[in-house]
This record gives C-alpha cells, sequence and structure tokens, in this order.
C-alpha cells in the first residue's frame, strides 16, 4: 500500500499549517498544526464543533484524512481563488471591526446552540456579508467580482422564441 501524497493531498497539508487556517474560520478555537475539517461550501478550515454546526445546515464537510480530494478542491482552498479562513474573514465578517467580530464570535467554550446560531447569522443570513460578489480589501475598499448571467430555461425559451421573430407582445395580459 502506497503512502505517496497525491498533488491535492500536498496543498492542502501546506494550506491547513497557514497560520490564519490554524484557527478556526468560525470561532476562536486555535489547533497545532490546522484543522482536518473543511466546509466545502465555503472553502474554509473548521474547528469539530463548528464542522458539526455547518452539517447541521447542510453544508457540505470534508475531513481531510478521510476523504478524497480533487485538485480543484484542493485549489479553490487557497487565498488567491478566494478560498480559506482569513478571505473568508474579509468576505463574510467584512461588515464587522476586529474588535466587533471578537465580542460577537463564539468563544473555545461556546456551546452547540450559540454555535449554530452564528453560523445561521452568518452563513444562511449573511448578516456581516460585505457584498455578494465582492471582497473586501486590506485598505476596506470594496472590489466587485462580476456577476454571470445565469441561464434558466425560461430565458433560453424566451431567447428562442425571440430567435425566430415572434413577438411576446402579443401575448401579453393587459392591465
Amino acid at each position: 500500500m502506497s503512502t505517496k501524497k497525491t498533488k491535492a493531498e500536498k496543498i492542502l497539508s501546506k494550506l491547513r499549517r497557514l497560520p490564519e487556517n490554524k484557527i478556526c474560520a468560525d470561532c476562536e478555537e486555535e489547533s497545532t498544526f490546522g484543522f482536518s475539517h473543511v466546509c466545502v461550501k465555503y472553502n474554509i478550515f473548521v474547528c469539530p464543533k463548528c464542522k458539526s454546526a455547518h452539517q447541521a445546515y447542510s453544508h457540505r464537510v470534508k475531513d481531510l484524512l478521510m476523504s478524497t480530494f480533487a485538485i480543484e478542491e484542493a485549489q479553490r482552498l487557497m487565498h488567491k481563488n478566494g478560498g480559506g479562513n482569513a478571505r473568508n474573514r474579509q468576505r463574510y465578517y467584512g461588515k464587522l471591526s476586529d474588535s466587533q467580530l471578537s465580542k460577537r464570535k463564539p468563544g473555545r467554550d461556546a456551546d452547540m446552540g450559540q454555535i449554530k446560531d452564528w453560523i445561521c447569522t452568518v452563513y444562511e443570513d449573511e448578516a456581516y456579508l460585505v457584498e455578494k460578489g465582492a471582497v473586501a480589501t486590506r485598505n476596506g475598499a470594496k472590489k466587485k467580482k462580476k456577476k454571470k448571467k445565469k441561464t434558466t430555461s425560461a430565458n433560453r425559451e424566451e431567447e428562442e422564441w425571440n430567435a425566430f421573430g415572434n413577438d411576446d407582445d402579443d401575448f401579453k395580459e393587459e392591465r
């Protein structure tokens, strides 16, 4: 049986040992070697308690020791690709100053209910989100990311209909 690490495992091993990833993204828990739990939806490293809280909201969490990661998943955790705990702090806690965050963020002794409430407030309610598609920079300015237009089946049908020169005005209800 080979113990040779894949490229993804090497990337993840380095990333989890970065100083910003040795502190849980959602509480004050610290780990000497970095956390082995990754919340895939938000590309963050979390402690076991926060892992359970994320799973309570159906956020997918993978364990570095028990799961297989594709190279793309590992690369999404890189800061330059919008992942990691530091980037998460900029985006999801962007409306909070460091002092506000330290007062609100659950401490090491927080119970599961407090952590679940915090996860709900931050990720489900997006209470402190800078802006969808924006990331706060070091000087506080916000960079906007370009939004991709979502193509739905209704949009495609309308485009196909209009492509044939059909006019929807004939079919609209009078108001």
